[in-house]
C-alpha cells in the first residue's frame, strides 16, 4: 500500500508544481531538449514557461472553480432555508404516535421543571463530591464544543479543507454541524429574549421570567453539545463511539448545573431539542444523497428499483 501511494505522490507531483502546465494532447517529453548550459537560466525558464503555460487555460480554470462555488453555496443556501422551515412547520404535519411521543417528552420536562429547584439543590450539595467533581471537570473540557461561535470556525475550516480536498465526509459533516446551529439556534435565541428566565447565580429562583431579561432557557451549550454528538453518531455507526458521544453530552449538562449556568429543565430540553433538531437535518441530507437507479432483479428479471446513498 505504502509503494503504491509513493508512486501516487509521483504521479501527480508534475501537477502540484505545474498545475496549469499538463495537457494530455500537447505534452510530449520528446519536444523538451535540455541545454545544460542553460538549464538554471531565467531564459531557460521563461522559454519552459511560455511553452506549457496557458494563461487562457489557467484563467478559464479558475473561472469553473468561481463559479462551481458560487453554485454551491448557493445551493447549501437553499436548502439550508428550506430544510429550516421543514423543520418549524413539523407541528403542522405530526402523526399520532409522534404527537404521543412528543406529549411524553413534554411531560416529562414539566415534571423536571416543577421540582427544578429541588433538583439543582441536588447537585449544588454533591458538587464538591469525588466523582461529581470529575464529572464536571470532563464537562468542562466537552463544554467548548458548546460554544457555537468559538467552534463554528474550526468546522468552516474542516468544511473547506474537505471541498477543496474532495473527501465528501469532511464537507458532509461539518456541514450539518453549522445547519443545525443554524436552525436550531433561531429558536433557541427567540426563546431567550420571549421568556428571559433567570440563571441560578442570580438567586432569583427558577420561576423568574421576564421579557428580554434572562438566556437561561433553554442551555445553548446543551443544545450544541447535543446536534454534534447526534450527527457524529449518525455518520459514525459505531455503538462505543456513540456511548462516548452522548456520555460527553451528558457530562456537559452535569458542568452546567454545578456551575451555577442554567436550571435542570433549561438542559433537559435543549439536549431534547438539539437532538431532534440534527437527527432531522441529517434526515433531510441524506434523502438528497440518495440515488434510485431502476434495475431487472431475480432469474426472472423484475422491474425493480436500487436505491444506493452516498457516503
Amino acid at each position: 500500500m505504502a509503494r503504491s501511494h509513493s508512486l501516487l505522490y509521483l504521479m501527480i507531483l508534475p501537477a502540484v508544481l505545474f498545475p496549469n502546465s499538463l495537457r494530455a494532447d500537447d505534452f510530449d517529453i520528446r519536444d523538451i531538449e535540455l541545454d545544460k548550459s542553460s538549464f538554471h537560466s531565467q531564459e531557460y525558464c521563461r522559454d519552459f514557461h511560455s511553452v506549457y503555460y496557458s494563461d487562457d487555460d489557467a484563467m478559464e480554470r479558475r473561472k469553473k472553480a468561481q463559479r462551481k462555488l458560487f453554485s454551491d453555496i448557493g445551493s447549501a443556501a437553499e436548502n439550508m432555508f428550506s430544510d429550516a422551515v421543514h423543520i418549524y412547520s413539523a407541528p403542522s404535519r405530526i402523526s399520532t404516535t409522534d404527537a404521543l411521543w412528543l406529549g411524553g417528552i413534554i411531560a416529562a420536562g414539566g415534571i423536571i421543571y416543577i421540582y427544578d429547584q429541588e433538583i439543582y439543590d441536588i447537585f449544588q450539595r454533591n458538587r464538591d463530591n469525588e466523582v461529581m467533581k470529575e464529572i464536571s471537570e470532563a464537562g468542562e473540557f466537552f463544554d467548548e464544543i458548546g460554544h457555537g461561535g468559538r467552534s463554528a470556525k474550526y468546522y468552516i475550516a474542516i468544511l473547506a479543507f474537505g471541498y477543496v480536498s474532495g473527501i465528501d465526509k469532511l464537507v458532509q459533516i461539518p456541514a450539518e454541524i453549522l445547519e443545525s446551529y443554524y436552525v436550531a439556534g433561531l429558536i433557541k435565541v427567540a426563546a431567550n429574549r420571549l421568556l428571559g428566565r433567570r440563571r441560578p447565580n442570580e438567586e432569583l429562583g427558577p420561576r423568574y421570567f421576564e421579557l428580554n431579561g434572562g438566556t437561561s432557557f433553554p442551555s445553548g451549550h446543551a443544545a450544541n453539545v447535543s446536534q454534534v454528538a447526534t450527527i457524529l453518531s449518525r455518520h459514525i455507526d459505531f455503538l462505543p463511539f456513540k456511548i462516548a458521544a452522548y456520555t460527553a453530552v451528558g457530562t456537559v449538562c452535569v458542568q452546567r448545573l454545578t456551575s451555577e449556568s442554567h436550571w435542570p429543565s433549561d438542559v433537559y430540553f435543549a439536549v431534547v431539542y438539539g437532538w431532534a433538531v440534527s437527527n432531522e437535518i441529517f434526515r433531510l441530507n441524506r434523502e438528497r444523497r440518495m440515488n434510485l437507479q431502476p434495475a431487472a432483479l431475480g432469474a426472472d428479471n423484475i422491474p425493480g428499483l436500487i436505491i444506493s446513498f452516498k457516503f
